[in-house]
């Protein structure tokens, strides 16, 4: 079922941009994901792997459809953005499966404590990411405002 809604939501993603109040949304997080492929292009060359594992963790809004809706923004062509939510359905829906039997001879399934501890870490990742992000925002803006314009490139030396 992954696989046939990542293959809906990855080929038909550009109807997002078109809906009234969510596509100029969208929009925006698809610029501020290319400002960011911009200032590190290492991210780009990451972008499958990371794709990979957004699918395969297991969270609401990181599955197929929040993997299509990502791979748009990273710019993703679309039979890699589909091979790449196909591969992290896969992967985590076996980790899910397999996993799932080691985990519970450890800890119970209602244990408050994995509930609470895995949000909070959830939390601080995306608030390291927001902070991470920021900085980056503010140091391009600072960076255009200055009188001499953008820092160059460092240049070679001259022999």
């Amino acid at each position: 079922m992954d696989t046939m809604v990542a293959l809906m939501c990855v080929f038909h993603a550009g109807y997002l941009f078109k809906i009234p109040w969510l596509g100029p949304r969208i929009e925006n997080l698809a610029k501020d994901g290319h400002f960011i492929l911009k200032k590190n292009p290492w991210i780009r060359s990451a972008a499958f792997l990371g794709l990979v594992l957004f699918v395969a963790f297991p969270l609401a809004a990181t599955g197929s459809v929040g993997g299509a809706i990502l791979s748009r923004i990273l710019g993703m062509t679309r039979i890699r953005a589909f091979f790449a939510i196909f591969t992290g359905s896969l992967l985590g829906c076996g980790l899910m499966y397999f996993g799932s039997q080691l985990i519970n001879r450890f800890l119970p399934r209602d244990s408050t404590a994995a509930t609470i501890g895995g949000i909070a870490v959830v939390g601080i990742i995306i608030v390291l990411l927001n902070v991470w992000y920021r900085r980056l925002k503010k140091r391009e803006e600072a960076a255009d405002e200055s009188p001499s314009g953008p820092a160059p490139a460092i240049a070679p030396r001259a022999e």
